[in-house]
């Protein structure tokens, strides 16, 4: 099998994930949550940080 797969396994593979995004306790979820979206929140940070001293300066 190369890089692509037959509609089945992609269907497996997708109920597998339900399945272990349903079995996550509250904190667990947490913090999947912020592995996943932590590059993301820094970049928004740094450019609300460079806007804020770009005001402050003129």
């Amino acid at each position: 099998m190369g890089w692509r797969s037959d509609r089945a396994y992609e269907e497996k593979r997708h109920r597998a994930f339900v399945r272990w995004k349903a079995s996550l306790g509250w904190p667990e979820y947490l913090r999947w949550q912020w592995q996943r979206s932590r590059a993301f929140v820094a970049g928004v940070a740094c450019a609300v940080g460079a806007v804020l001293i770009y005001g402050f300066l003129t």
